[in-house]
């Protein structure tokens, strides 16, 4: 995984926001696609798949951003690493979810 540094604390600051937010939309879009298909998963399978799909899809999410960064299009660099980050979360459900038991009725 690349580690960004610069010696600009503000762009440090940006790029650490990025990867937090990132986190974020890929936790949180995993829960929404298992909740949506009615599926769930064991947390360490989930914790590991979401590693894994964040980890492949972060240099390039990264470099996608830094691009936009680069001429100060803070808005932009936040919603391409969103997304990418979106699609490793839907991907990491997709790859450890189960059909949920359901309760008799």
């Amino acid at each position: 995984m690349q580690t960004l540094t610069c010696d600009d604390p503000q762009r440090d600051h940006d790029v650490t926001a990025l990867v937090q937010a990132g986190m974020v939309v890929a936790v949180r879009t995993a829960h929404i696609y298992l909740c949506r298909y009615s599926l769930t998963a064991e947390p360490d399978a989930l914790t590991e798949c979401l590693r894994s799909h964040v980890e492949a899809a972060y240099e390039s999410a990264m470099c996608d951003a830094q691009e936009a960064l680069d001429c100060g299009l803070k808005w932009a660099a936040l919603a391409t690493f969103k997304a990418s980050m979106a699609i490793a979360g839907i991907a990491a459900a997709k790859e450890c979810g189960f059909p949920a038991k359901r309760a008799p009725a």
